[in-house]
């Protein structure tokens, strides 16, 4: 794993470099003072702002969220082994890859989540979360088809993970394949209350239906 990550950063050495900001290293470095203090069976959020902005104790009990806004699958891959409790987690739930567009192809994309999900094959279970769909008519630089075949390949890759599962709600926030505009905050990303209420909803329901995560709960 060590050769691999160290080959992962010398290919990705300019991405690395413009991504990791000052910001982020800040925020990793608040994430890991409260990592210490967690105790087990916490579930761990972690992604971009979706994330940061998402009310995760809404969803489960001892919920804690590590997003960053404006991050990546970079971003991840570099800020995972400093999570102790990562081991000792009820479940992780990993919603991050809208930001890596600016940066990079589908198929990095698709190579940086297969490194993220073997860096954490010591996590009980992971939960990726499908990249939502935008509206189009209020951005630009990112399309729902491509969206879309991110979201294909992720499913795929998950099978490939005895502790993976994949989760998509992106038919319950959009209409021919477009975010609707009164899920979100008007720049065509961000997901207003509305927005998230669905997320979190569909998330409980989820957790609620999937033996694997009730039988841990109850343990």
């Amino acid at each position: 794993m060590e050769r691999q990550l160290s080959d992962f950063f010398h290919n990705n050495v300019v991405e690395k470099d413009t991504e990791l900001t000052d910001y982020f290293h800040t925020m990793v470095a608040f994430q890991q003072r409260i990592d210490k203090n967690l105790a087990p069976k916490s579930a761990l959020f972690i992604g971009d702002s979706l994330t940061q902005g998402l009310a995760v104790s809404r969803i489960t009990s001892n919920a804690v969220n590590y997003g960053i806004g404006n991050d990546t699958t970079v971003g991840v891959i570099d800020r995972l082994p400093l999570y102790q409790s990562i081991e000792s987690s009820k479940f992780i739930v990993l919603a991050i890859g809208v930001n890596d567009f600016k940066y990079r192809s589908i198929e990095q994309i698709i190579a940086n989540f297969d490194v993220i999900l073997l860096m954490l094959s010591s996590a009980r279970q992971i939960i990726i979360s499908a990249i939502l769909p935008v509206d189009e008519n209020a951005q630009h630089y990112i399309k729902n088809n491509e969206i879309k075949r991110l979201n294909t390949s992720l499913a795929e890759l998950s099978l490939n993970f005895p502790n993976a599962d994949y989760f998509d709600i992106s038919d319950k926030l959009s209409l021919s394949e477009n975010l609707i505009d009164h899920y979100h905050v008007g720049d065509g990303v961000h997901l207003n209350k509305a927005g998230y209420d669905i997320w979190i909803n569909n998330l409980k329901t989820w957790l609620a239906k999937n033996e694997t995560f009730n039988s841990f709960e109850s343990n």
